[in-house]
């Protein structure tokens, strides 16, 4: 499942912040951040919490390499082989 933004430029941007809940047996979710592509250049990954509720949200900060240029940025979600990965209040790419 991948969410994409059209032509950001996150030359001065540090870091990401992720709200999201994780319920039911998600554990290990997390948002990989890519350049350009759904399988393009990482440039973050973003572990997800634990929440124990769908409906308890929490917010979840890493760092982000720097990426001169504008770029389609994709949120790429993973857990391998889970069903129900997170339910997403918002992203924030942070300066």
């Amino acid at each position: 499942h991948t969410i994409r933004f059209a032509k950001l430029n996150l030359a001065t941007t540090k870091s990401v912040t992720v709200s999201a809940s994780v319920g039911g047996g998600s554990k290990g979710t997390k948002v990989e951040i890519r350049l350009d592509s759904a399988t393009g250049p990482l440039v973050s990954t973003v572990d997800i919490k634990f929440t124990g509720d769908w409906n308890k949200f929490e917010e979840n900060k890493a760092p982000l390499t720097s990426a001169p240029g504008q770029h389609d940025v994709f949120l790429v979600f993973v857990n391998p082989g889970k069903g129900g990965l997170m339910n997403l209040d918002w992203v924030q790419f942070n300066q």
